[in-house]
């Protein structure tokens, strides 16, 4: 018995958690309109295809998203 309330609340809890997790991921902020404006405007003028934009967009998204590589990136 008392293993099966363990794995219920162990789910339970993980449900929960995902579910606030994901809330939090969607209606999260990334940044004003007018950085990206500038931003946008910016590495347009810098690099001109746009598959090379969306290239380096990823990169720095990815970078950035690690204490790791920001460390690197600031360095």
């Amino acid at each position: 018995m008392a293993l099966a309330i363990a794995v219920a609340l162990a789910f339970s809890t993980c449900f929960v958690s995902y579910h606030r997790q994901r809330t939090v991921l969607v209606e999260a902020v990334t940044g004003c309109g007018s950085e990206r404006r500038w931003g946008g405007a910016l590495l347009g003028w810098l690099v001109p295809d746009q598959r090379e934009q969306a290239v380096l967009v990823f990169m720095m998204k990815t970078l950035t998203r690690s204490s790791y590589h920001r460390l690197i990136i600031i360095g």
